[in-house]
């Protein structure tokens, strides 16, 4: 990360999301004890932050407005050429203005910087809203790539594009910051979304480089 203040804000978002993990179970549907195992080794991941999500194998977004932290997403390298996006998390206050897709495209952004070609994430069939994201981004169903504790959990691939070259021979930036975050706050339809009290149109995306 940047500095220690912002890794102690990717511990709380962290934090945040295992807690909407653990009083959701109406959408997780975790049973008690993979609920519990699940849970030890959440936080142990939260206590050894950055762990396996420190450059250059990995990365942590950041989304922030006037210093308030919005929401997260890391990626982690599971096999050369091949990460994972983990813990993509959108405070409450600031769902529904496209938040969640900008730090997936900027997770994706990084992940190609980093010369990876290949994405791999998993989710669970209630989670319609992420599956539905995931998808428009060109995710696709892939085979299981790992013992998942929750049976029907899905699993989805994505191959990043290389970047194109620019006439001048010099590869073009694929997913410039500028663009990622116009992107996070346009809906399908080329609109943008209404702006929600307190988190406004304009929540920068940071990470660990």
């Amino acid at each position: 990360m940047r500095s220690a203040r912002d890794l102690a804000t990717a511990r709380g978002l962290f934090r945040e999301y295992l807690a909407w993990l653990v009083a959701h179970r109406e959408v997780t549907a975790f049973a008690d004890e993979i609920l519990e195992r699940g849970r030890a080794d959440f936080e142990q991941e939260i206590a050894r932050l950055p762990g396996e999500y420190a450059p250059p194998g990995g990365g942590i977004v950041l989304a922030v407005r006037a210093r308030r932290p919005l929401g997260c997403g890391a990626f982690r390298r599971v096999r050369p050429g091949t990460v994972e996006l983990k813990r993509i998390y959108v405070r409450s206050a600031a769902r529904g203005v496209g938040l969640g897709r900008g730090i997936t495209l900027a997770l994706l952004d990084r992940a190609r910087r980093r010369g990876y070609r290949r994405v791999l994430l998993d989710t669970l069939p209630t989670m319609t809203a992420a599956i539905a994201l995931y998808r428009s981004l060109g995710f696709r169903p892939v085979r299981r790539y790992w013992r998942h504790p929750v049976p029907g959990a899905l699993f989805f691939g994505l191959t990043l594009r290389t970047p194109r070259r620019s006439p001048g021979g010099r590869r073009a930036r694929p997913l410039p910051r500028r663009s990622a975050r116009r992107r996070a706050l346009t809906d399908p339809g080329g609109r943008p979304p209404p702006e929600r009290p307190g988190v406004g149109r304009r929540a920068g995306l940071r990470g660990n480089r």
